[in-house]
């Protein structure tokens, strides 16, 4: 047997990119999966994205409604100055 395939059934030997990937990498990939480790870190990394989409969404929001206030205020000053003069 070669390095690194002890109790590797050919049907399960890889190829392709897979097969530069050294076989301790993979098993602890697979263990740290079957742990749920990964799924956690990916869960909270989508939970920060989504935080930060609806934080970034909340103050463009704010921004907009405060500059169209500021212009029904402008156009109502306007309207109101040219009645009275």
């Amino acid at each position: 047997m070669s390095p690194g395939s002890e109790g590797i059934l050919p049907s399960q030997a890889r190829r392709g990119r897979d097969a530069l990937v050294p076989r301790r990498v993979c098993y602890l990939r697979c263990e740290r999966l079957h742990q749920g480790e990964i799924r956690l870190e990916s869960l909270i990394i989508i939970l920060v994205a989504a935080i930060a989409v609806y934080i970034v969404f909340k103050i463009v929001v704010g921004i907009l409604r405060f500059i169209i206030s500021l212009a029904i205020i402008g156009v109502a000053v306007f309207l109101l100055v040219q009645f009275l003069s």
